[in-house]
């Protein structure tokens, strides 16, 4: 695939999957041998990945992601972007619920056969945790 193709793809997870919550587009974008580098451990295959998406759904219900930059090559490509949501869960066992969060990200993503094979990030969880009021600023 060209870099150019890379890019498309990566537009198209963030508008259809994470925006839209269309799980069906994983199963058209994601390899079989899929595996999702998470702090959590590794997430692997398609599956893997609607895993992962339903669990940021659950902290982040009406999630949107904006896409800041995306850069790619031969068979990898790096996108920046930011989430916007209304966050819901616990940290360190207290609620947060209903408080708007924006949680900047970088992702880094291999492609084979096609498809998106590899992918590691990094969230600013701390960022969010301040927003949210769970640390001091």
């Amino acid at each position: 695939m060209a870099p150019d193709q890379h890019k498309s793809t990566l537009r198209r997870y963030v508008e259809e999957v994470v925006n839209q919550n269309r799980l069906s587009v994983i199963d058209k974008i994601f390899d079989a041998t899929y595996v999702n580098h998470t702090p959590l451990g590794d997430m692997h295959g398609p599956e893997g990945m609607k895993t992962f998406i339903a669990r940021v759904r659950a902290m982040l219900p009406d999630v949107q992601a904006v896409i800041e930059d995306v850069i790619a090559d031969e068979d990898k490509a790096a996108m920046r972007l930011t989430l916007h949501g209304t966050y819901h869960g616990e940290i360190l066992g207290v609620a947060y619920q209903g408080r708007r969060v924006t949680l900047p990200e970088i992702q880094l993503y291999r492609f084979g056969h096609g498809r998106i094979v590899e992918r590691w990030y990094i969230a600013d969880r701390l960022g969010m945790w301040q927003q949210l009021g769970a640390l001091p600023r």
